[in-house]
């Protein structure tokens, strides 16, 4: 049955009018949020109504200097003779000033269905003014405009990429890279079509982390380096005991943002976390790996079980919608309706049944301390923005804007 457009407007109006979410001046999109404190963060926006990341939506980076009532379109644009792909940006931000950013993009004068680069952008100035770089697919073989290849960076020059087995560093801020190692992984089985490699992350200029996922009965896989990418030895990932004798199990790491799953994120230079998603014909939910001594080491958290969905093997899967540490103590993780809290890194989760404004899931959730966070997701297809003050039994709406650029 359709319903006609004075029917709907009256139904939305109404919603709005209840407290329901508020109007937006603009219909953009927040997703992959990145908050450093609570006034400052970076996030991902995407235009129109047909959903967080609706058919044809363009995308773009926005970011806030004020608790996210307001955010500033700093998008920036393709350097002379290039164009890029404003529907599959990567953010990476270092700080609540700098941040890198990664498109598919390409000449203009070439097919604009077959890119022939990916463009770089760094920023020290939250987006006041971009420098970029570009790097040609015959310089690292990865199949064009796709997101198979995997790049981190710690500051304005050093990055590294991995592509297959194959690593590479770049000193110029991405402008030129050189192999400088190999990390295979422990498949049991050679991918073709893909690589089973999820993400690249680096905590300094020695030591980083490969994490990736064999569907092949391995399970996730975590590679170490200690001499900046030229060599790597696999880490021992064990699973928490509640799970060593679950039937037929299942984990992979799931993805925080809109395209590339996460490495390792650190709260501190010693402690880091990430997290994992597990089915089993028993139950569903999530876990986390924990390392309190800079990534020599990881543990494994209590699981939380989170509402799940049957497969269509008969089995459990996990309803995992985000999670967050604001410290190597505090933790959220949530399922859309419920948040569960831990206070001593996962040991222990109290499962939360939040008061919101609305009867809506929560979709993204960032914490920046025991008391502060924010939550994205969408109402009735409109977008909301929420801001907590008590570590999560209460949130408020945020009526924010996006100025242009």
């Amino acid at each position: 049955m359709r319903l006609a457009p004075g029917i709907i407007a009256a139904i939305l109006a109404l919603s709005l009018d209840n407290g329901f979410v508020r109007a937006q001046t603009d219909d953009r999109w927040l997703y992959d949020l990145h908050m450093f404190d609570t006034q400052t963060g970076w996030a991902e926006g995407a235009k129109g109504r047909g959903g967080v990341f609706p058919m044809g939506a363009e995308a773009s980076i926005v970011r806030t200097s004020n608790g996210g009532v307001h955010w500033k379109d700093v998008t920036p644009q393709a350097p002379p003779g290039k164009q890029i792909g404003y529907n599959a940006f990567e953010i990476h931000p270092l700080t609540a000033l700098r941040a890198w950013i990664r498109t598919s993009g390409g000449s203009q004068t070439a097919d604009p269905g077959k890119p022939d680069s990916d463009v770089l952008f760094h920023t020290i100035n939250g987006g006041e003014t971009w420098s970029s770089a570009t790097i040609p697919w015959n310089s690292v073989p990865v199949s064009p405009g796709s997101f198979g290849w995997f790049i981190d960076f710690i500051n304005a020059r050093d990055g590294w990429l991995a592509s297959g087995n194959d690593i590479y560093r770049s000193a110029d801020g991405g402008k030129t890279w050189i192999t400088v190692g190999s990390a295979k992984s422990p498949c049991r089985t050679q991918y073709t079509a893909r690589s089973p490699i999820q993400s690249i992350a680096f905590l300094n200029a020695t030591t980083g982390w490969i994490t990736g996922y064999c569907d092949d009965g391995v399970g996730i896989y975590h590679l170490l380096t200690l001499d900046g990418g030229h060599t790597w030895q696999q880490q021992k990932l064990s699973l928490p005991p509640q799970l060593t004798r679950a039937g037929a199990l299942r984990i992979y790491q799931p993805s925080p943002g809109p395209e590339i799953p996460r490495g390792p994120e650190f709260v501190t230079a010693r402690d880091g976390v990430f997290p994992v998603v597990y089915g089993s014909n028993q139950d569903a939910g999530a876990f986390f790996y924990v390392t309190h001594d800079g990534g020599m080491t990881w543990m494994s958290t209590t699981p939380v079980t989170l509402t799940s969905d049957r497969t269509a093997g008969g089995g459990l899967w996990s309803t995992y919608q985000s999670s967050s540490f604001a410290d190597a103590n505090h933790g959220w993780v949530t399922d859309g309706r419920a948040l569960y809290v831990t206070r001593d890194g996962g040991q222990r989760w109290a499962k939360l049944l939040p008061s919101l404004p609305f009867d809506r899931p929560l979709g993204e959730i960032a914490f920046v301390s025991p008391r502060v966070g924010w939550a994205t997701g969408q109402a009735g297809r409109i977008p909301f923005l929420l801001k907590t003050l008590d570590g999560g039994y209460t949130w408020t709406p945020v009526s924010y804007v996006v100025s242009p650029k």
